[in-house]
């Protein structure tokens, strides 16, 4: 979707990704223009009325009749605060965007769902609104010109940028929950319709088995409501716990589907990939696993034109196992992973005692950066101070008092959103992706249960015993041991020990770097040399230690270098199309 005041400066076809792709143009005159890009099989349609027009992207999985339901909804859609509106994205399980314009009046709105599920990009100037699902619409049309510097140094350090922030000045990525309404005038009024809250544990009173059961229903619930739209179901079947829990709701519910599984020619994932056989074989699924080769520029390119460094190139393998699930399926595929299992169930809380602000930002950055905050100034010039005070600053919108509450939350909002879910609309370049982890009743329940309840994967074994219990028998792929097995808890209380202990955990980190990644050191050092020359890279990044980290391949990880990568080659390709478009 793509929304600006009066006609686009360059034409939609920019954004067809592959050669499936189309693009429709809803509506054009001097004041708004509205157009969308697709392929067949995308769940996008517009409802014309007389008042106005309504453009919908995604799915209300709760709901049968969703046009009937827009319908219902149009006369509260230009009301911020209207409580209609309210109550359409708090009860809502679904994966969308809402667009309206009254023709009268001119108005415009715009509604997402409460997770923001879609990433939703905009540029609200003084000459208008332009808002997209493609930052690339929104850099072309609005007033954006330059790279917001803080929003490099927060991707150096943690891989994504935080809060509304995104790598671009003047252009800021659209919270869940939220309802946008541009009057006639110009005038933009924003109400957030929706937040989670982590500080309250409404179902502390009830033991860990009835939690379990209980999640296991809406989650089972959660997996049918997905899987209703008549299309084929795909499974991305890891050797991990999240993707066997999916296959679980499946059975549950006697879902029919096939999985997919991915391997390195290297050989490196192939203790994972033998754990997905035996999950599959426990099944008994139509299974099928795909070896792919060391990726390149081409790949890293088309990652880019897709994501705009919103995604580490790091990922530029996906492109080929994805390119083989379109060959085999097509697009009328819904692609559904386990992501967000590791943010519902899982104990998140910190294991240190945090007694401070400043404690809490040291625990943040200690646990969750990329590059040291030393080593970010030195590429960026941002002080650490300034990194610190931002980290402060967002934090700060939360409505939680309690550090670990506010823990849960950075996680779930800043990894989870700006991240994650930047991963997940890559996926929808080919296919419709989605994951009952993030079912709204489901993942509301789980983000109540206790802490006491998720430590040490206790309500997680309980949770996927309801599912399947032959599940809980199998190893799991990144620690070794079965979930039933008494020597999972005793790895998890190692590996709860070795969190207070950060040098060791640096250690763990790289010791795990150098098993799973080192084989793309070369790609990354070779592409990383490549953008030395250029004068953008030049002026947003320190040239000397962006050629330490492309020659020293000892003294940075895969994951440093790949990082460090995505973000110069997105300032390439800005710094290129600028000067195209001056040409």
């Amino acid at each position: 979707m793509h929304l600006g005041g009066g006609a686009p400066r360059h034409s939609l076809n920019s954004l067809e990704h592959l050669s499936t792709y189309a693009h429709e143009t809803v509506s054009a005159d001097h004041e708004h223009f509205l157009g969308y890009t697709y392929y067949l099989g995308y769940p996008v349609f517009t409802l014309e009325t007389e008042e106005c027009i309504v453009y919908f992207e995604g799915y209300c999985y709760d709901d049968d009749d969703v046009r009937e339901r827009l319908r219902s909804l149009v006369p509260a859609l230009f009301d911020p605060t209207a409580d209609d509106v309210t109550q359409f994205i708090r009860r809502t399980d679904g994966e969308f965007l809402v667009v309206g314009i009254d023709r009268q009046s001119g108005r415009v709105a715009v509604v997402n769902d409460a997770f923001g599920r879609l990433p939703v990009y905009c540029d609200d100037h003084a000459n208008g609104l332009v808002l997209s699902r493609e930052p690339r619409f929104v850099i072309d049309n609005g007033e954006s010109d330059e790279f917001d510097r803080m929003g490099l140094a927060q991707s150096l350090l943690f891989g994504y940028t935080l809060g509304d922030r995104t790598l671009w000045e003047g252009v800021e990525r659209l919270v869940g929950g939220t309802h946008i309404v541009v009057g006639g005038d110009g005038e933009t009024e924003r109400t957030r319709h929706y937040e989670f809250d982590f500080s309250e544990k409404q179902h502390a009173d009830k033991s860990v088995a009835e939690n379990a059961q209980n999640l296991a229903a809406l989650f089972t619930d959660a997996c049918d409501r997905r899987t209703r739209q008549g299309r084929r179901t795909l499974l991305s079947l890891s050797g991990g716990l999240d993707s066997r829990a999916v296959a679980g709701g499946f059975q549950a519910r006697d879902i029919s589907f096939v999985a997919a599984t991915f391997m390195h020619d290297d050989g490196r994932t192939s203790d994972d990939v033998e754990i997905a056989r035996q999950v599959a074989d426990a099944a008994e699924l139509n299974w099928k696993t795909y070896t792919l080769e060391s990726f390149g520029e081409t790949e890293v390119n088309q990652l880019l034109r897709m994501k705009e460094g919103l995604n580490p190139v790091q990922m530029g393998f996906i492109i080929q196992f994805f390119e083989r699930l379109l060959e085999e399926h097509g697009h009328r595929t819904t692609y559904v992973t386990g992501d967000g299992g590791d943010k519902a169930i899982p104990d998140l809380t910190p294991s240190a005692n945090i007694g401070s602000l400043g404690e809490f930002i040291s625990y943040v950055c200690s646990k969750n950066a990329i590059f040291k905050p030393t080593t970010v100034k030195e590429l960026t010039g941002v002080e650490e101070q300034a990194l610190r005070e931002e980290i402060a600053a967002v934090i700060s919108t939360y409505p939680e008092s309690e550090w670990n509450d506010l823990y849960v939350h950075f996680l779930v909002a800043e990894r989870g959103r700006n991240w994650l879910f930047e991963g997940e609309d890559r996926n929808r370049g080919y296919f419709w992706s989605t994951s009952p982890f993030y079912g709204l009743q489901f993942f509301e329940y789980a983000m109540n249960v206790p802490a006491s309840q998720k430590s040490g994967y206790h309500l997680y074994r309980l949770f996927l015993n309801e599912l399947w219990p032959a599940a809980t028998e199998i190893e799991h792929a990144d620690f070794g041991y079965a979930l039933d097995s008494p020597m999972y808890y005793a790895v998890q209380r190692g590996l709860d020990l070795i969190d207070g202990y950060p040098r060791l955990e640096r250690i763990v980190d790289t010791i795990h770097d150098s098993e799973s990644s080192r084989s793309e050191d070369d790609i990354a050092g070779r592409l990383l040399s490549r953008r030395l020359s250029d004068q953008a890279v030049k002026r947003y990044f320190s040239p000397t230690i962006v050629k330490d980290v492309a020659n020293d391949r000892a003294g940075y990880s895969s994951k440093q270098a790949f990082t460090l990568l995505t973000l110069a080659s997105e300032v390439t390709r800005f710094a290129s199309a600028e000067r195209a478009s001056h040409t």
